[in-house]
């Protein structure tokens, strides 16, 4: 154990006038301006790779957009571009000159397949140690074989700018999403996450039984393999007993980059509000609601948002229901089907007082109403969930653990008034002589807490913590030596 995540209650014993409560992240710049000629208002499904000191910025784009009224869009040809950064604030189009576009190579494009539609295309870098050169970029592409059902296509690269096929991947599926993968040094496999469909029943829908797009539910598949040919497939992620049977557009599973046992998805959820749709009259687009509905259907009254899902193993997994983003304060280019598709992948970025880093994600903006750009979100390190009591006060015993570090840090912030206090106690929840904490307040991402007797003389013993919280979040605590 070194990390404690605060973002449930899985490591309380027991508890009082404590609560997990789950941040919304702060909206920064313009990351990434997509206004090029090949680009338009399909833009999605982008996805960060650190690649040396560099940070790329894979998207969807689009090559033939014809827009309807500014609001209404038929989709074109797409293509697979990529930005580049050194601080993952700011990207800039590199020139790669790979394919040919209006006559032109002078574009930033890394795919293109003028035979075939290119909804999806993945891009990951694998940190397999044994993974071959040639194929330390991977890409995921759904492959549409016309009434059939989809398969799912590997490509291999070794620069990540120029990609080939490899072969498709043994996997049932429907693909229709953002499909992702990556290594796992825990465990030594492959984790893939991909799109599929049942009926309301629970049963799969398959050729035979055919698909309906209002009714049928977008779920979330998970594989595994040794060596990315031989997968196993393990049915729907499982969430916790209760929780409502909902559409998931996507699911941007990753590992967190300071806790690679935890993982965290952010899934776009799919509401249909049709039997809602008055509200229209009212909100972003409302002149022309009425024509999207008759052309698009379900995409003129279908809205998305984005929650919250973590996980220890991969496969079964807490989804929080409450949103983690919405559309925000209606303007004219929010309130629409496409609102609050993450990016997948999370970094850590420097903080704008320059002295602290933060967690930096990326959201596509104008979806289907004018060219897509990406913005940048904030959250300060671990900030997704907190322990937290109010003024009056509240405490948390943690469940006992083996203690192997001999320093004690962590990521907290109180109010003037407020703060917390660190107790270690024996396994009977008694306190150990020695080990009660001074008042801390404060906020910051890593503070040493000190005992009047150094941890390391209760190394290899079975231990517990009381933290006594007043107006202050605990966001994690961390164990080192």
């Amino acid at each position: 154990m070194k990390r404690i995540l605060c973002w449930d209650d899985k490591f309380i014993e027991k508890s009082t006038g404590v609560t997990v409560l789950q941040h919304k992240p702060e909206k920064k710049n313009i990351a990434l301006y997509c206004d090029d000629v090949w680009e338009g208002v399909h833009n999605g499904y982008g996805n960060i790779v650190k690649v040396g000191d560099k940070y790329r910025f894979y998207y969807r784009a689009m090559t033939g957009v014809a827009e309807v009224d500014d609001t209404l869009s038929i989709k074109g040809k797409e293509c697979i571009c990529v930005a580049e950064s050194l601080d993952g604030i700011h990207f800039k189009k590199p020139n790669l000159g790979l394919y040919t576009f209006n006559g032109s190579k002078d574009n930033n494009i890394v795919f293109h397949n003028p035979d075939c539609e290119v909804d999806n295309f993945s891009v990951y870098y694998d940190e397999n140690p044994n993974c071959p050169a040639d194929e330390k970029f991977k890409a995921l592409k759904q492959k549409v074989n016309g009434y059939a059902y989809p398969t799912l296509e590997y490509y291999a690269s070794e620069d990540g700018y120029s990609f080939r096929l490899m072969r498709e991947l043994p996997i049932i599926g429907c693909f229709d999403s953002y499909n992702l993968t990556f290594w796992d040094e825990a465990t030594q496999q492959y984790f893939l996450y991909f799109r599929h469909y049942h009926h309301p029943d629970g049963t799969d829908v398959t050729p035979d039984t055919g698909c309906d797009f209002v009714k049928d539910i977008r779920d979330v598949r998970v594989a595994t393999s040794k060596d990315f040919k031989a997968w196993d497939e393990h049915g729907y992620i499982r969430f916790e007993e209760g929780q409502p049977d909902i559409a998931l557009y996507t699911n941007q599973v990753t590992q967190y980059f300071r806790d690679k046992r935890t993982f965290i998805g952010f899934p776009v959820r799919y509401i249909d509000r049709a039997e809602d749709k008055k509200n229209f009259d009212y909100m972003p687009i409302a002149d022309r609601r009425t024509a999207v509905i008759a052309k698009e259907g379900r995409t003129g009254t279908a809205l998305t948002d984005c929650v919250i899902m973590t996980s220890q193993d991969g496969f079964n997994f807490n989804r929080r229901d409450d949103a983690f983003l919405t559309p925000g304060l209606e303007n004219r280019y929010n309130w629409n089907y496409g609102n609050c598709y993450m990016a997948y992948g999370l970094i850590e970025t420097e903080a704008e007082d320059g002295r602290n880093t933060e967690i930096s994600f990326y959201v596509g903006e104008n979806y289907r109403i004018k060219n897509v750009h990406y913005r940048r979100y904030t959250l300060r390190l671990d900030g997704f969930f907190s322990w937290y009591a109010h003024n009056s006060g509240g405490e948390v015993i943690t469940k006992p653990f083996t203690l192997e570090h001999d320093k004690l840090f962590a990521n907290f912030a109180s109010s003037v008034r407020g703060g917390m206090k660190v107790f270690v106690l024996d396994e009977n929840d008694a306190p150990i002589d020695g080990y009660e904490s001074y008042n801390i307040f404060g906020d910051t991402t890593n503070r040493p807490i000190e005992f009047e007797k150094p941890l390391s003389e209760l190394k290899g013993k079975t231990v517990k913590l009381k933290i006594c919280l007043q107006d202050c979040h605990l966001y994690s605590f961390t164990f080192e030596n």
